[in-house]
């Protein structure tokens, strides 16, 4: 469970074409405040320090492409992708 003021926090991911899965770089959270979207930090390289309550997810949700552009609008990915056009 995720620590207060966050009380949940949804993991998002897309459904790819051969039905693999893709996780996307928000996650939905719902706080004392209410419902916000919170960026996924990537961390390149070595973290001693943590802590895998704080950093953890209650739900899963998959979002197809127009519901990712109703949510996120044009947020879009945070790091540069390159997709394998087969």
């Amino acid at each position: 469970m995720p620590k207060a003021p966050i009380l949940t926090r949804t993991r998002l991911y897309e459904t790819l074409r051969d039905g693999s899965f893709r996780n996307l770089d928000w996650n939905l959270v719902n706080t004392t405040l209410g419902a916000m979207m919170e960026p996924v930090s990537i961390v390149m390289g070595p973290v001693s320090n943590r802590d895998p309550y704080d950093e953890s997810f209650t739900d899963r949700m998959s979002i197809s492409a127009d519901q990712q552009y109703a949510l996120l609008g044009t947020a879009g990915q945070l790091w540069p992708r390159t997709y394998n056009t087969l």
